[in-house]
This record gives C-alpha cells, structure tokens and sequence, in this order.
C-alpha cells in the first residue's frame, strides 16, 4: 500500500512520455508533409491542374493575339502574362517549384510561432510558462491522487510509510518538471511535512477526480485543434497546383487569391492561438487567480475562437497588401511601343 508505484510509477512514465510523445509527433508531421509531396498523389494533382492550364492558356493566347491586332494591349494583359507565366514555372516539373515554395511557406510560419513563443516576456519566454503551467497540472493532480490514495489508509503506520513514499515522489518531480512559484512552494510544504499538510494539498473527494477529467478532456480538445490546423494547413498546401491552374481560366475570379488568403489564415491562427495560449500561462505563472480550468477553457474554446477571427481578417489584409505591392509593380512596367 505504501511504497513509490501504482500511480505515482504512472504519472512519472505520462510526464517523460508527453515529453518524447510531442517530440516524435513533430518528427512524423515534418515526415508527413515531406511524403506527401512526394506521392503520387500530389504528381496526379499537378497533372490535373496542367490540363486546366494549357486550356487557360490558350484562352490567354486567343484574347492576346486578338488585342494585339487591335492594338489594345491592356494592363489586364500585362497582369495576366505574368501570372500565367509565374503558374507555368511553379506547375514545370512536377510542380517541383511549387512544392519548394509550399513546404517553405510553412517553415517560415513554423519560424514565426517559435519566435513568438521563445521570445521573452518578463524575464520568461512564453513556451517556458506554457510547459510550467502544464507540467504544474500535471505535477499537482498526480501528487493530491496519490497523497488521496495514502489519506484513505486506516492503518496509521502504512499511511505514514505511504506519505514518506509519495514525499520521495514530489521531490523527483520538483526536480525534473517545470513547475510555476506556486506549485513549487505547495509540493515544498508537504516534502517538509508529509503528515501535516497532506490534507490541504490534496483536495479530498469526488471534485478532485472532476477536476482533472475536465481538464485533460479541454487539454485533449486543444491538442486536436493543433493538430487539426496542421492537417488544414497540409491539405491547403496539397491542393495548390488546382488554385494555380483554376486561375489561368477566364473569368474575374481568381482562386489563387484564395487559396493564399487560406493559407495564410491558417498560419496565422496557430500564430495567434499559441501566443494568446502562451500570454495567459505567463499570466497563470504569476497570479492565482487563473484556475487550471479557466486555463485549460482559454486553450480549448475561447483561444481557438478568437484566433480563428483574427485569422481570417489577418489573412484578408496581408493578402490585399501582397496584391497591392504586385499591382503596383506591374502598373509601372513600360508598355510596348504602338
């Protein structure tokens, strides 16, 4: 009953494993964005989308030759060559370019949320206060069951041995985890006195085992979420030879302004939801006011929707400022002598 295993041998193999999991799962997204550009899938992908091409592109030539002999080239046409000229490269072989401009699209937004989240705010980065909020959740709620398990003992000797065994647990993870001021100090008070203050570091009841399903459950859906605006960004990434070929089509539409307004817009939310993430932990770390459910709330629910909003007027607007930059340059091309 006594002794350093059961759940407390657990909560030690689920720290190191997350640690090494999120490790691994970074490898395997880099592995999967690398495999899937290379498949047949995205070859078959920019084979469709050079059949749409060449038909946009004799579409173009038509309109050209027709404005040449009337002697009415516009700046539409200009627009017009250089994007049918900048598809043709990126869509030449095997979309090659394409999938090198791609995959460094999204190495620049994954250089831009670890900036963010390296760069430090009060004396501490973001991402340490993000893992000090996290491994302190963690940390707490694995000791008060464990503390809870010894409580329950009626044998007044075992129950003792069994706080002794979990006192030498708290100190391992006082060492090994990032763990807030706080957190710190309660995992201190009852290495100090096991007996005296196991009772007020674990709460004691149904409420405790509540609290931490909620907050993994919220924890999980946040994690999804990442994971699913990886996949979004991957899938937006996949498709882009069809938005490129779409637009050499006639018609005022162009899809390529889309597929660069998505693209962006979803970078920019895993922008904005990990810094918003990381600035409440900085906030958690420094006030106990902000509970582990009102954290792990903001993470799963409110982060995600408020990002989403910024995202989507964020991508809108540094798309317009892209198009009007290109505009500009090509309205300052010289047109050919009549």
């Amino acid at each position: 009953e006594g002794g350093y295993g059961g759940s407390s041998a657990f909560a030690g193999a689920t720290l190191k494993g997350a640690k090494d999991g999120y490790a691994n799962f970074q490898k395997s997204v880099d592995n999967l964005w690398t495999t899937t550009f290379d498949s047949e899938v995205y070859r078959s992908l920019v084979s469709i989308a050079l059949f749409f091409a060449v038909i946009g592109i004799l579409f173009f030539t038509l309109k050209l030759i027709r404005e040449w002999l009337k002697d009415e080239f516009s700046y539409d046409s200009m627009q017009s060559f250089v994007i049918t000229l900048l598809a043709c490269t990126l869509l030449a072989n095997n979309g090659n370019l394409l999938k090198n401009v791609v995959l460094d699209l999204r190495t620049f937004n994954n250089l831009m949320s670890n900036y963010f989240l390296e760069n430090v705010y009060a004396e501490q980065s973001l991402k340490a206060a993000y893992q000090s909020v996290v491994g302190s959740q963690v940390a707490r709620d694995q000791l008060a069951v464990e503390i809870r398990r010894c409580t329950s003992i009626v044998d007044a000797a075992k129950r003792v041995d069994c706080l002794n065994s979990t006192k030498t647990y708290a100190e391992k993870l006082s060492k090994e985890i990032p763990l807030t001021a706080k957190v710190k100090a309660q995992i201190q008070a009852f290495i100090d006195n096991p007996a005296g203050t196991a009772f007020n570091f674990a709460t004691l009841g149904p409420a405790l085992f509540n609290q931490i399903a909620i907050t993994a459950g919220l924890t999980s859906v946040a994690t999804g979420i990442q994971v699913l605006a990886e996949v979004c960004l991957l899938l937006t990434g996949l498709v882009s030879p069809l938005f490129i070929s779409f637009t050499l089509l006639p018609g005022n539409f162009k899809p390529l302004g889309g597929w660069i307004i998505s693209f962006l817009s979803i970078g920019l939310f895993r922008l904005y939801h990990n810094t918003m993430v990381g600035f409440v932990a900085v906030l958690m770390t420094r006030s106990e006011w902000i509970g582990d459910l009102t954290f792990a709330s903001i993470m799963a629910v409110l982060s995600p929707i408020i990002a989403g909003g910024l995202a989507a007027g964020g991508g809108i607007i540094l798309f317009n400022a892209f198009a009007g930059v290109i505009t500009l340059v090509i309205s300052k091309a010289p047109m050919p002598i009549k």
